[in-house]
């Protein structure tokens, strides 16, 4: 079966350090109540119908509706969202994608986002990560286990996060009357392993060249396993705050392995 084959990829280039493959995340604020919402939503579409490289991984916060948690709501607190939509890069309080509302949206939208994807994953990453995803529909478990790279000494974080797809809400406002699929969403935030919004201490002073272990585990309440996955992320401090260093999203039952440039 799928499971038994599911062990930590070997690592390409155990020596490697540097040149880490970097992804960034970018967090949509959003609520079914919020009319404007689907010009965000339809730019992420489009994005994701266009680009296949994988660099941006998506998660969507809920605030004030039946996808909403007490999680999607400290990680909307914590980034001081006062508009919606908004689509947060990297967990930096402030640092948004701005969006258009007229025209072709969901074109111009994809191509903003994918302007901050290119300028984001441009930098250096500091740390790189591999993991493995075990779900057990049994159990309604799911189990993460991970390794990360550190490339540069110093303080990092880490959350992973429970994603659900495929969530019926035909509740959703589209105040412009825009085309498309508004009453599916995707990318929502259900569970995290962490405590704060940008991750729990996976270490204060880890030296360059380090390996570190990090592992958590979700028990599905109302998710359907089947149309979940995981996404875990790194945090280091940049601008005084913990923003995300890298990203990676791992389905169920499957596993990502170190990726170098």
């Amino acid at each position: 079966t799928k499971s038994e084959n599911l062990v930590m990829p070997a690592d390409p280039e155990p020596d490697r350090y540097e040149g880490f493959v970097k992804r960034v995340l970018l967090l949509q604020a959003t609520g079914t109540w919020c009319g404007y919402c689907p010009l965000v939503m339809s730019g992420i579409k489009t994005y994701s119908d266009t680009y296949s490289d994988g660099l941006a991984v998506f998660a969507a916060a809920h605030n004030g509706d039946g996808m909403s948690n007490d999680f999607s709501n400290k990680v909307i607190n914590w980034l001081s969202v006062s508009g919606f939509p908004t689509l947060n890069v990297n967990l930096i309080p402030g640092t948004t994608i701005s969006y258009v509302s007229e025209g072709n949206v969901g074109e111009q939208n994809a191509g903003l986002i994918r302007q901050a994807v290119e300028e984001y994953t441009a930098k250096e990453a500091k740390s790189a990560i591999a993991a493995v995803v075990r779900a057990d529909k049994a159990s309604n478990k799911v189990e993460v286990e991970a390794k990360i790279k550190i490339a540069e000494g110093g303080s990092y974080r880490v959350a992973a996060w429970l994603l659900e797809d495929g969530i019926y809400d035909n509740t959703q406002e589209n105040y412009l009357g825009l085309e498309g699929d508004f009453y599916t969403h995707n990318n929502v935030l259900r569970q995290s392993s962490a405590s704060l919004a940008f991750g729990d201490k996976l270490g204060d002073s880890l030296p360059a060249g380090s390996t570190e272990d990090y592992s958590c585990s979700f028990t599905l309440s109302s998710e359907k396993m089947d149309n979940c996955r995981v996404v875990i992320m790194v945090t280091a401090p940049e601008g005084g705050v913990f923003a995300v260093d890298n990203v990676v999203m791992c389905p169920l039952n499957d596993k990502v392995g170190f990726e170098y440039k």
